[in-house]
């Protein structure tokens, strides 16, 4: 309150005080305390949906308050001011920064105004993400529930500390241009100076950016979670070409890119029936997805969890194109934790079986024999 005061007092001695002569006694009679709700349109929800735990910040010259919105987008920052303020907003936490591109730091610089900043990121009815500033919240947005939010007991990302870089986030657009796939570099670690995950999802829907978000942010972990096996799989995938070490990398992130948009949009937003649809071939989600039609992106991850035999249901009626799939009942948490000390396809599934009892167990090694 004094720097604002020495601030005011500095503008009338050089006659730049009256920013609105009108209403400049109404100014130094009360106070206004910023406050607003943040909400981002997806277009899978139809309709503007909370952006939560998102700091927005107003400053007058040298103060600056902050406030983080709850669960419904709504936020309340932390002091008041006489005069207008300038809101903003930088899509980042601690553990994590979403970058517009490969090195600037994503934000949206708001209005300056005396009263509450209400806004609403992407085109009402609109389908596609092509406003950056919903890209940069839907990114934002997934990146906070796997660090912060309830993510079934799964390790976290590599966290921000004194030895480790904070992750680095690009919400690439050009690129999306050139039909490059979203990737986590994590041989890219070089400090926090270039980003650890691409996101190029730009004109997708709502939910395919935040899935492949999540997705990305899923090798990262698995690297954090066993650096010797997931290095193990990685040379026999990328440099001996193994397809089955290269599908457990690649099956596990889809596992939790279709669990996060699961919770997200049938169990959060409540939408009945929705099926996470990972492309827009055959349906789009796993329960189509055939066995032949690709062996690293499998739904293993799905198959262990969900109680459906894809061969023989939605009018498949047997058809062996679609994995036979009798295993059910496993939870996510179970599945990563199969992960560890697993250097191959078939170390994946031994594990799985080795350290967690359950009914269908038996029929695993039927389960992983559908793709390898």
């Amino acid at each position: 309150a004094f720097a604002e005061e020495l601030v005011d007092e500095a503008l009338r001695i050089s006659g730049n005080l009256k920013e609105n002569p009108s209403d400049d006694l109404a100014y130094r009679r009360s106070k206004w305390r910023p406050a607003g709700k943040v909400r981002v349109w997806d277009d899978r929800a139809r309709s503007y949906v909370p952006v939560v735990d998102v700091e927005v910040r107003a400053r007058r010259w040298f103060t600056t308050h902050k406030g983080t919105t709850n669960t419904q987008g709504n936020y309340l920052c932390d002091g008041r001011f006489r005069r207008p303020a300038n809101y903003s907003i930088r899509w980042e936490k601690y553990h994590f920064s979403v970058r517009s591109g490969t090195f600037e730091q994503a934000k949206h610089n708001g209005p300056k105004q005396r009263g509450n900043w209400n806004p609403d990121y992407g085109r009402k009815g609109s389908w596609g993400v092509s406003d950056r500033q919903q890209y940069y919240a839907l990114i934002f947005q997934a990146a906070r529930d796997y660090y912060y939010g309830n993510r079934f007991g799964l390790a976290s990302p590599p966290r921000n500390s004194f030895w480790r870089p904070q992750t680095k986030i690009a919400a690439d657009i050009t690129a999306r241009q050139n039909r490059k796939p979203s990737h986590a570099a994590i041989y890219a670690r070089t400090g926090g100076i270039f980003p650890t995950i691409y996101i190029r999802t730009w004109n997708d829907n709502a939910d395919r950016v935040y899935a492949v978000t999540a997705h990305e942010l899923a090798h990262y972990s698995h690297w954090d979670l066993d650096r010797g096996a997931f290095r193990n799989l990685a040379w026999d995938a990328y440099i001996n070409g193994n397809d089955g070490d290269n599908a457990v990398f690649e099956s596990w992130a889809n596992g939790v890119e279709w669990q996060l948009a699961q919770q997200r949009y049938r169990n959060l937003f409540g939408i009945g029936g929705y099926e996470y649809a990972f492309n827009t071939t055959d349906g789009g989600n796993y329960q189509e997805l055939e066995i032949n039609e690709d062996l690293i992106y499998t739904s293993i991850v799905v198959d262990m969890i969900d109680d459906e035999n894809q061969r023989f249901t939605r009018g498949h009626g047997g058809n062996v194109a679609f994995p036979n799939d009798r295993v059910n009942g496993y939870t996510i948490q179970q599945i990563e934790q199969g992960l560890i000390g697993a250097r191959s396809w078939n170390q994946w599934r031994d594990n799985m079986r080795n350290r967690h009892v359950n009914a269908t167990e038996n029929r695993l090694n039927e389960l992983f024999a559908n793709w390898h």
